[in-house]
Parts: structure tokens; C-alpha cells; sequence
């Protein structure tokens, strides 16, 4: 909880210090399935990172557990936006725990339609913002705004911290 709270921190302290960060236009742009991601970074060394978290979410995307072992670390986590009982929601761990969630959601969810994908990146953090919508068997119809926190270290992704506003 201390590492989320901090990294949360880290990421507003790194996005508030920059003041020409959000008055200027994309800096990059990349595209995932046909869709055009808009990026502003803060210095060239955040140019790396923004392509890092692209090849990441490209492998997401595709599901391919090869290509997700070159995105991440050897200890990568995902804290989940919500988890059964439990508020802080759900962490799975390494693309074993990716694929895991990818599965679930496949047998779960339809529908699914992400827009409004831009990313902000300031060292080694990136935040990606984004709108979700679909339909799940369990729940109902969701339509939600989302963000979500990476950590990069040593060129791979780290850290996905996942926060959805419905």
C-alpha cells in the first residue's frame, strides 16, 4: 500500500513540477490496433520510456505471452482496479498473472471498446489515461473512465497500478 501511495505521489509531484507538460501538444505519437495514441514527455530520456510502455500495451493487446516476457520485469505486478472482498482490489504477478486476467476478462467481458488513450510520461513514470467501455456477464454493462501508473525500470515495465472512476 506504502509503494502505491508513493508511487501516486511520485507520479502527481512528477506531472505538477512540469508546467510545460500538459500546455504543450503530444510530443509522440505511436498507434496499437489501428488506434492513435497521443504522448507528451518531459526530456529525451522519457522518449525511451513512452516507447517501452508501447511495446508493452502492443503485447497486452495482442495476448502474446513471448512478447509480454520482453515488456517485463522479472517481478513485474499488476495491482487490478477492483478484486473480490477485497477494496484494495486484485495482484497478480509476472505474464503468467497477465495472462491469467486476459482469460478472464475474454470469458467475461464483450463488447469492449478503449478510446481516448493518451499517455503523460516524466522519468521513469508514465500515466495512461483512457475511457473503457463493454458489457460483462457478471455485472452488467461498465463504461468507465481509467488510469493507469507504470513504473519503467532497466527498459521493461515494472509496475501497473489500474484505478477505474464508473
Amino acid at each position: 500500500m506504502k509503494m502505491r501511495a508513493a508511487l501516486c505521489a511520485a507520479m502527481i509531484a512528477a506531472c505538477v513540477g512540469c508546467s510545460n507538460l500538459s500546455a504543450r501538444p503530444a510530443d509522440l505519437n505511436a498507434s496499437i490496433n489501428d488506434r492513435s495514441i497521443p504522448i507528451e514527455v518531459s526530456g529525451p530520456h522519457s522518449r525511451e520510456r513512452a516507447r517501452t510502455v508501447i511495446r508493452f500495451l502492443k503485447a497486452f493487446a495482442s495476448s502474446d505471452p513471448n512478447e509480454l516476457k520482453e515488456t517485463v520485469t522479472a517481478d513485474f505486478t499488476w495491482h487490478l482496479h477492483v478484486g473480490e472482498g477485497d477494496f484494495r482490489g486484485r495482484t497478480v504477478s509476472g505474464v503468467d498473472g497477465i495472462m491469467q486476467v486476459k482469460e478472464e476478462r475474454r470469458s467475461d467481458w464483450s463488447n469492449v471498446n478503449y478510446s481516448n488513450i493518451r499517455l503523460f510520461v516524466a522519468d521513469n513514470r508514465v500515466v495512461q489515461t483512457y475511457r473503457v467501455t463493454g458489457d460483462s456477464r457478471r455485472y452488467g454493462a461498465f463504461d468507465a473512465n481509467g488510469v493507469d501508473l507504470y513504473l519503467v525500470r532497466d527498459g521493461r515495465v515494472a509496475i501497473k497500478d489500474s484505478y477505474w472512476k464508473q
